[in-house]
């Protein structure tokens, strides 16, 4: 049944509904970082070489997960406004179109990623016993990049409509495919060939393949929003330019946090691979553990949006107000948790001591900014969806390279490993403190927003 029409984003107390959306947000937003560590867990019993190839590829997969999710964030943002408008009409052209430039960039992608990996692996601090496996595992996945982003694009719509359950329960199934797959491909169970990395990037794929063949389904068939038509195509520059004033920043805004965790791994390449090894471990354990703040991200865009093109500018102020307190709040649960749970946790993706003490190390210290790093993601989506991405460029900037790079040099420099993950947690609490304070300037029309136009203003 189609959801056009339902205004439940927009009625309701705004922390209840919040936390329903979240809720149902997270389901698929935990399958979507599963897919990384489904794949660590299994490739970890290969040895310390496969499990480091695999965390020299995180930050490239990141990088180009981010570019992907720009895209679908800038179109959420003017799909969910065109929502709460109650113009159908726009909203379909608005889908067709970007789902259409959604398949064009998956081929770009492909092509450029297919062409780079030597010399961008190389980049990295990759020596030559690592390449030969990192290519057997990134030149299946580049592959399979359209499936990749239009899923990550068709997702993003569908929740801007208000309906998180089926975006989630997609999520949740390519995740549950990768899970089947990849011990049967990596280590060869039954009829199937041990594959090792090359089986991760297959079962990665195929997992992927499927949601994008649902995802399309649920826009073309039940939302009925896909047409392609002469009139809509005469659109395609129009709707390309409204989604990407805001999804150029966006993924520019998102593809320097993968810049920062490539330049940590280069540092760290030079204590060797199980460094390399430990660090991948610990980014992809603390993505884990803050899935629910970065849930509620996903949801705020969205709700922001609706509310916004409805003109419920107090449900908007009352929202952004909400989901900051819970980010600090479940950083704080986050940073307990890790201080005693940290090297258990690092010790079921590799037996290795060192690896799983350096591990430890980075998820206990870290963590003590979790919850300000939190905050810097949601006020980020907030701030595009109220047409300022070049706000959330700039917040995210300074603490990619002000901060966040720069203390991560000094911290090695004077304290090695140590230094660079505390550096990291400082770089997360200044960050997410003054994002937070620029956003409460804009909603509260005060600071450097003083007289500017009323930010629930509809832009056509």
């Amino acid at each position: 049944m189609s959801i056009f029409g339902n205004n439940h984003f927009q009625e309701g107390p705004v922390g209840s509904t919040l936390l329903r959306l979240t809720g149902q947000m997270f389901l698929g937003l935990v399958s979507l970082f599963a897919f990384n560590l489904v794949d660590l867990y299994f490739i970890g019993k290969l040895g310390t070489l496969e499990l480091a190839a695999l965390s020299y590829s995180f930050p490239v997969i990141i990088l180009l997960a981010n570019v992907a999710l720009g895209l679908g964030a800038g179109a959420s943002a003017v799909v969910s406004r065109a929502f709460g408008e109650k113009d159908k009409e726009k909203v379909s052209v608005l889908t067709t179109n970007t789902i259409i430039f959604a398949f064009g960039l998956g081929l770009v992608l492909m092509v450029l990623g297919l062409v780079t990996i030597d010399p961008l692996f190389k980049l990295l601090g990759a020596g030559p016993e690592m390449i030969p496996l990192i290519k057997k595992y990134m030149t299946i996945w580049y592959s399979g990049m359209i499936f990749f982003v239009v899923p990550m694009v068709g997702n993003n719509i569908t929740r801007a409509l208000g309906d998180v359950k089926i975006t989630s329960a997609i999520m949740f199934s390519a995740v549950l495919v990768n899970l089947i797959l990849d011990p049967l491909l990596i280590f060869g169970i039954g009829p199937f060939p041990r594959l090792e990395l090359e089986g991760a990037a297959i079962a990665t794929v195929v997992s992927r393949l499927g949601a994008s063949i649902v995802s399309l389904w649920v826009l073309a068939k039940r939302e009925k929003l896909i047409k392609i038509s002469k009139t809509v195509l005469k659109q395609f520059f129009i709707s390309l330019k409204k989604v990407m004033s805001l999804g150029f920043a966006n993924a520019g805004t998102r593809m320097m946090v993968p810049v920062a965790i490539g330049v940590v791994t280069r540092i760290l390449s030079g204590y060797g691979a199980g460094a390399v090894a430990a660090f991948g471990i610990g980014t992809r354990i603390e993505a884990m553990a803050m899935t629910v703040v970065f849930s509620m991200a996903g949801v705020i865009g969205p709700f922001i949006g609706q509310n916004c093109g409805a003109g419920l500018r107090e449900r908007v102020k009352t929202a952004a107000n909400y989901s900051d307190r819970f980010a600090l709040f479940w950083g704080a649960g986050v940073f307990f948790f890790f201080l005693f749970l940290a090297e258990p946790l690092a010790g079921l993706f590799n037996q290795d001591r060192t690896i799983i003490v350096l591990a430890g190390q980075y998820l206990k210290i870290s963590s003590i900014g979790c919850g300000f790093q939190g905050v810097l993601v949601i006020t980020a989506s907030a701030f595009i969806v109220l047409h300022k991405p070049l706000v959330s460029f700039l917040v995210v900037f300074l603490e990619v390279f002000i901060l966040y790079i720069p203390f991560a040099f000094l911290g090695n420099l004077f304290f090695g490993p140590k230094g660079i993950f505390f550096g990291i947690a400082v770089s997360y609490t200044i960050s997410g403190l003054l994002s937070r304070r620029i956003l409460a300037s804009l909603l509260e029309g005060s600071g450097f927003w003083k007289g500017k136009p009323d930010f629930c203003t509809v832009k056509k």
